[in-house]
């Protein structure tokens, strides 16, 4: 299978580098692609303002200025491979459960692919409880790999596979739901005043694990924490009230003269 693997993290960080080994050694021809440096946080953005270039830094490897998006839409737009039998983006550090979906690049770049109607699954790790905590990435790698052919045809232009890893989890792995997160940021601004204008910057000043805020038990991020691997098959494009789509078509319909 022809695979190419992304991620927010850069092209140099260790769950990108065990992912494609594993799945190299395997017998797979997987090319990477992956931001110059961290991307974390930076969603589904693309940099149709600023230029962004790509590099070749060996074999069937390449480095971008751009975002995780960007990695997914320049490397297929430049037509560098032939399309891909799949995109895998990750091993991100830190779960993406619930409202991370909002904001994480590693997401982003697994949708960027569905949207070019390439499957596609991102895959992330929980993250480290301390400075001195050393990430594993052989056993979600292996999970994935050992998974892959039961995986793979449930990922489409459609949908994508959201996979959520423990460090220590439980045999198999459950199917999950989205659930609202409360990160608890404490943010704090940082002004700096000059004769003309004030400069803000945020910045979290007490990290804290986020709080499932509507969980109902089956939530990814609950799932997790309690040891399961999640698997949540995301829609590419966000769904619509349909209670609210109902009242405003009779809205429009009073609205409207004809």
């Amino acid at each position: 299978m022809k695979i190419l693997m992304t991620n927010d993290d850069g092209y140099d960080a260790g769950g990108l580098l065990v992912l494609e080994k594993m799945f190299s050694e395997a017998g797979h021809e997987v090319w990477v692609c992956a931001p110059d440096s961290q991307r974390s946080a930076s969603s589904h953005r693309i940099s149709i303002h600023s230029p962004v270039s790509i590099r070749n830094v060996g074999q069937r490897h390449f480095v971008c200025s751009g975002t995780p998006a960007d990695c997914v839409l320049f490397f297929l737009g430049y037509h560098i491979m032939d399309t891909p039998d799949l995109v895998v983006s990750g091993i991100n550090v830190g779960y993406n459960c619930g409202s991370d979906i909002i904001y994480s690049g590693t997401v982003a770049a697994a949708r960027e692919a569905a949207l070019h109607d390439i499957p596609s699954i991102a895959i992330s790790l929980q993250d480290p409880q301390s400075s001195d905590d050393v990430l594993d990435f052989v056993p979600p790698s292996r999970f994935l790999l050992e998974n892959l052919d039961s995986l793979y045809p449930l990922c489409n232009g459609a949908s994508f596979l959201n996979i959520n890893v423990p460090k220590v989890f439980r045999p198999g792995f459950k199917v999950s739901e989205i659930g609202k997160l409360d990160y608890q940021d404490n943010l704090v601004p940082v002004d700096r005043n000059d004769t003309d204008k004030i400069t803000t910057n945020l910045k979290i000043a007490n990290w804290v694990h986020p709080q499932v805020v509507d969980g109902n038990g089956r939530s990814d991020m609950e799932l997790a924490r309690q040891g399961w691997i999640t698997v949540t098959p995301l829609m590419v494009f966000p769904g619509v009230d349909q209670k609210k789509m109902e009242a405003l078509k009779k809205l429009s319909a009073c609205c409207n003269p004809d």
